[in-house]
């Protein structure tokens, strides 16, 4: 199997992206934070590409819980998202596993509970921290991955915009 084929064939063929989903996380595998990976074709926003949707569980701050990968249509957008299968398994292996994990061993540092409030609500400072965190993972593990350089600037603009000062010196890598 060729998953850059596969690829291309999902970003022709809008009924063809589930398949490939299945594909791509059958390439990186699904560790045990992460409890599905699915295709939702109707996102929220459309400039989202992939989010973690953590289970229930963790607004409770209960550790261990997994959380869902839910990949969008953008994902398969090259002009805000990625641009060949690499891109795609960057995005999915390094940076929603990464926030699946971080929830799965301490959603403390995700979520945060306001007690007045039957409603548990994400904290912002956290979300940014986080983002962050995962942004600098995806980025060192740019090199496991032929990911093309255009989509490695635009991860990199990504991560700059949340903290400037942080922002780590890049190496770009080009296979």
């Amino acid at each position: 199997m060729n998953l850059q084929k596969e690829f291309e064939r999902a970003v022709e063929e809008k009924g063809y992206r589930p398949r490939f989903v299945a594909l791509a996380k059958k390439e990186v595998g699904t560790p045990k934070y992460v409890s599905r990976v699915i295709y939702d074709p109707h996102p929220h926003r459309n400039d989202v590409l992939m989010q973690t949707a953590p289970n229930p569980a963790a607004a409770l701050l209960i550790k261990g819980t997994r959380s869902n990968i839910e990949v969008f249509p953008a994902s398969f957008n090259s002009d805000i998202g990625p641009n060949n299968a690499d891109d795609f398994l960057s995005l999915l292996a390094d940076h929603e596993y990464f926030h699946a994990r971080e929830i799965y061993e301490d959603p403390k540092t995700v979520i945060r509970p306001i007690w007045n409030t039957i409603r548990l609500r994400e904290a912002p400072g956290l979300k940014k921290a986080m983002e962050i965190r995962a942004y600098d993972n995806q980025i060192s593990n740019f090199r496991n991955h032929s990911c093309s350089l255009k989509f490695q600037l635009c991860i990199a603009a990504k991560r700059a915009e949340l903290d400037p000062e942080t922002a780590p010196i890049l190496t770009f890598s080009i296979k």
